[in-house]
């Protein structure tokens, strides 16, 4: 019997209806085939553009490979799954977009404008900014990796700023200010001559970094894990340390502490102080400036001990209360 003969006779019954399946699955096939051909990113390489301006069209899956781009807008509505690379933006304006898993790798920025925009899920890879401004922006998951960073504002920050990771940094007078750092992440990275004005930093992890000669003003941590890391040549001026914050082999180096609170005494016991470090304390209970090193404590003016680098004169008194600067005299310990 012919094997063939029960489709020969389906064909023959439901002629019709069988050229309509076909016709069917050749849409459905077609479809697919559109799709993965929609798909595919769009490849722009090595081109230059000056002077272009983008702000109503989106942007979705395309590559941008050894591209330069001088004075440009590109303030489109939506940049989706962008990726730039190797490239250089110049005087450009990506502002009041929407950057969604947008990847920037071994890129050149210069004075380029990301003031409110949104940056969700993206990264900087590798590249240089300068004289960039991320102001008045939105910032939900954002990794930047072996980057340097100079001159750059990241400001003003609408609501939290969630989940910024920076590993293996350079920053150099990068400013932020009035801003919420949720999650924010620091790894092998340093900040040099840089400004921190009235922020927070909450569920934060802080490892392996050195403050070099930076501003720190009205910060607030919170839940924050800092780790092997210096701090030189920096002021920190009325900043508060929350209960939940854990300070683990972590340097004071020729820094000044101006009237800071530490509400978690046992944060010292990890605490190197080192040579020409100013601070002097005031005890939560008293209210006054220990200026000589007290004989008795009690429960308002607990003394704890500290690490110092080379016998140095420079020394925390008590764990509980405000920093205030004193001279370096008063602060000795015979």
């Amino acid at each position: 019997m012919n094997p063939l003969a029960g489709w020969i006779v389906f064909f023959e019954i439901d002629n019709l209806s069988t050229i309509s399946f076909c016709h069917k699955l050749k849409n459905m096939t077609t479809g697919i085939k559109h799709n993965l051909i929609k798909e595919q990113p769009k490849i722009v390489d090595n081109k230059t553009f000056r002077d272009e301006t983008l702000k109503d069209t989106p942007l979705t899956n395309e590559v941008y490979a050894n591209c330069k781009f001088y004075s440009c807008i590109l303030s489109a509505p939506l940049l989706e799954k962008v990726r730039f690379v190797n490239c250089v933006l110049h005087d450009c304006e990506i502002e009041r977009s929407t950057l969604w898993h947008v990847v920037f790798a071994n890129c050149q920025l210069e004075r380029t404008s990301f003031i409110c925009s949104t940056l969700s899920s993206c990264k900087f890879i590798k590249c240089s900014l300068t004289d960039c401004d991320f102001g008045k922006g939105t910032i939900h998951e954002l990794r930047i990796i072996q980057t340097r960073l100079t001159r750059c504002d990241i400001i003003d920050i609408i609501g939290e700023a969630h989940n910024i990771s920076l590993i293996q940094c350079y920053l150099e007078e990068v400013h932020f200010r009035n801003s919420s750092l949720q999650g924010f992440k620091v790894v092998a990275t340093t900040f040099k001559n840089s400004q921190f004005f009235r922020c927070a930093w909450q569920s934060s992890d802080i490892g392996s970094t050195i403050f070099d000669s930076c501003d720190i003003n009205e910060l607030q941590l919170d839940k924050v894990h800092v780790g092997e890391t210096m701090f030189l040549r920096s002021t920190f001026t009325h900043c508060s340390f929350g209960e939940r914050i854990r300070l683990l082999q972590v340097t004071f180096s020729d820094s000044f502490i101006v009237e800071c609170s530490f509400l978690n005494t046992r944060i010292f016991d990890k605490i190197i102080v080192s040579p020409f470090t100013d601070v002097t304390a005031v005890t939560e209970g008293s209210g006054g400036i220990i200026s000589t090193p007290p004989t008795q404590t009690n429960s308002n003016t607990a003394v704890k001990s500290t690490k110092v680098e080379n016998e140095s004169k420079a020394h925390f008194y008590c764990s509980v209360g405000l920093f205030t600067k004193k001279p370096a005299t008063q602060l000795a310990i015979n």
